[in-house]
């Protein structure tokens, strides 16, 4: 789920509108840093 995770995310960053909403790449920025 992990490495899923940081893949889907990169993608929802570079295009958050057609994927998800702002809410969900916030988190994903947290759990980025998180990882990091």
């Amino acid at each position: 789920m992990v490495v899923c995770g940081i893949s889907v995310g990169k993608a929802k960053v570079e295009r958050p509108d057609r994927l998800m909403p702002r809410a969900d790449i916030d988190e994903f920025a947290t759990f980025v840093g998180f990882e990091r």
